[in-house]
């Protein structure tokens, strides 16, 4: 349905069967789950970049209101590049990354678009992500919340590591 997910994180997969491992799998049981066509649910949905109002349970990658007032904003899958620019002009960025992906997802009522930018450093095992949105609407478009990542991950035994706070 063009709304991007990931399927895994993780230790490098090795064995051709440990692919087995990506297959899209349940996060939790659906409650008011939000279904798009074809039976999708995104609720049920390791998502890369959830909007407000859209059935996700945690916090929104995304929180916008529209030119139309509007708040439910669904963003989907446009297109690619690789091998772009680490980052816009004076903007800090990670260096020596040894490829930077954007993914470019539209916004389904007008023409607002999110970039995710992931850049990969290979020798430390490690993706650095952030997100860009362009308003290409000529109105004026509200940004309640515009995180560098969101990590959906079934509900699991984890050990999480965070640099969350004033530290920069």
């Amino acid at each position: 349905g063009g709304v991007l997910r990931h399927l895994y994180y993780g230790s490098k997969l090795r064995r051709l069967e440990d692919y087995l491992l990506t297959a899209p799998r349940s996060l939790f049981a659906p409650g008011n789950a939000a279904v798009l066509e074809g039976g999708v649910s995104l609720e049920d949905m390791a998502q890369e970049c959830s909007g407000a109002l859209w059935g996700n349970v945690g916090e929104s990658l995304v929180d916008v209101t529209l030119p139309d007032g509007g708040r439910a904003a669904l963003f989907r899958f446009a297109y690619y590049e690789r091998g772009v620019k680490a980052a816009p002009g004076g903007l800090p960025s990670a260096l020596n990354g040894e490829e930077t992906l954007k993914v470019v997802l539209k916004e389904q009522s007008c023409e607002l678009y999110l970039e995710l930018h992931y850049t990969v450093f290979e020798k430390a095992d490690t993706i650095v992500r952030w997100s860009r949105l362009v308003n290409d609407t000529g109105e004026a478009v509200t940004v309640q919340r515009l995180l560098s990542g969101q990590l959906d991950l079934p509900q699991d035994d984890y050990t999480l590591t965070t640099f969350r706070g004033a530290w920069a």
